[in-house]
């Protein structure tokens, strides 16, 4: 495990301290208050998943970090954008420098309410993101471009004023290149090998305006996710 994965997991590690000792803190949980038009997320994440690259198969990890900025446009409609740290870890990669690179991304996505209901929503949601990364080794550049398109749909239980429980599966789309200059010069196009995958979720209000989600990916993607909402 290198320094970049180690900082990563610790963050999760205490941001899930964070949460327990926040809910076993607060006396009254109350629901959020949904009339709140602008919404703030700050996610932990880590996926691992097979990319393609030119029919060599590569168990791939995903270490990121992300804030995303959420707006409520119409009564069911509200749209987001988001901007993230990503590192990424392939230790089968042939070239050193591409089995640890690190880079950013930027996104957005529309998401609709189907069903709105007291205990029972039905959500879909598409999304759009451009991440790259890079590393360099001695002589060896790498460059990491790729951009990924998903849909997801996603059930969402009220089980009391302070819980919810998700339960969604996405339809997603990968492609990308990878770029080596120096002491090798070529361009690999990798993408994904699958591309649907389910997520459960817990959500915990805290007060009014705040909100921790803990979530597990299973399928052609898998990992998890740490997110903490805040409702302005």
């Amino acid at each position: 495990m290198d320094e970049a994965q180690y900082q990563f997991l610790r963050n999760i590690f205490l941001s899930l301290l964070l949460s327990i000792s926040l809910l076993l803190s607060s006396q009254y949980v109350l629901a959020v208050d949904l009339s709140r038009t602008t919404h703030m997320a700050l996610h932990f994440q880590t996926q691992k998943l097979n990319l393609n690259f030119s029919g060599d198969i590569r168990k791939t990890r995903f270490y990121s970090v992300d804030l995303v900025i959420r707006e409520r446009l119409t009564e069911r409609l509200d749209g987001a954008v988001l901007l993230g740290h990503v590192t990424t870890d392939q230790s089968s990669n042939p070239i050193l420098a591409g089995q640890d690179t690190t880079g950013g991304y930027a996104g957005l996505d529309l998401r609709y309410k189907l069903i709105d209901t007291h205990r029972y929503d039905l959500l879909t949601r598409a999304a759009y993101q451009y991440s790259e990364t890079e590393a360099n080794i001695e002589d060896q550049d790498i460059i990491w471009e790729w951009h990924q398109a998903q849909f997801d749909l996603i059930n969402r239980f009220n089980i009391s004023n302070n819980l919810y429980i998700n339960l969604g599966a996405t339809a997603y789309d990968l492609d990308g290149r990878e770029k080596a200059s120096g002491t090798l010069d070529q361009n690999t196009d990798f993408d994904a090998k699958d591309g649907i995958y389910g997520h459960l979720s817990l959500q915990f209000n805290l007060d009014y305006s705040g909100q921790i989600d803990l979530e597990v990916y299973i399928g052609s993607i898998e990992g998890g996710r740490i997110a903490f909402h805040r409702a302005f």
